[in-house]
């Protein structure tokens, strides 16, 4: 993640301990997928047991700056 420069500012699940969320800031969206799609990613998080096709995004929040 630091190589990407990924920054993770909180994680938490739900009671259950069935969903993970995140709240992760990235300057470049594609990075967070390149991240995902690393072979030693992929494989930890499937030996971790996430089913990686229910992953998706809850929301998006932008900041944008004009000079």
């Amino acid at each position: 993640m630091d190589e990407l420069g990924i920054k993770m500012h909180w994680a938490g699940t739900n009671p259950e301990e069935t969903m993970v969320y995140d709240l992760v800031e990235v300057s470049n969206p594609e990075d967070a997928k390149v991240f995902a799609q690393r072979e030693d990613v992929a494989k930890a998080r499937f030996e971790a047991g996430v089913e990686v096709e229910s992953t998706e995004t809850l929301s998006v929040i932008s900041k944008n700056k004009f000079w």
